[in-house]
């Protein structure tokens, strides 16, 4: 339930044009030539991407989540993650 959510949202932050792209064309125009690593500091597992096209669209809606959910006073942990914190950079 929790992915389907998170795919919605992605696909309706999409171009127009792209919202209704099945999955191999999606991957192909904003995954394809993406590197990146994960990395747990402290209590927070933090996923880099590099190379990421439009990358300031990115950043707006998915850097630091943590911080955006203290300030709307909701819990920044997971609890299927034992209670981790996830961050994302874009370089």
């Amino acid at each position: 339930m929790v992915a389907q959510a998170a795919i919605d949202q992605f696909r309706r932050r999409l171009p127009a044009d792209c919202r209704h792209a099945n999955a191999k064309t999606v991957a192909k125009q904003f995954f394809n030539g993406i590197d990146g690593d994960l990395r747990v500091h402290d209590d927070t597992v933090v996923a880099t991407y590099y190379n990421a096209p439009d990358d300031r669209q990115w950043r707006q809606h998915y850097e630091q989540p943590p911080a955006r959910l203290k300030a709307e006073k909701i819990s920044p942990t997971i609890p299927w993650l034992y209670g981790f914190k996830l961050n994302f950079r874009f370089r």
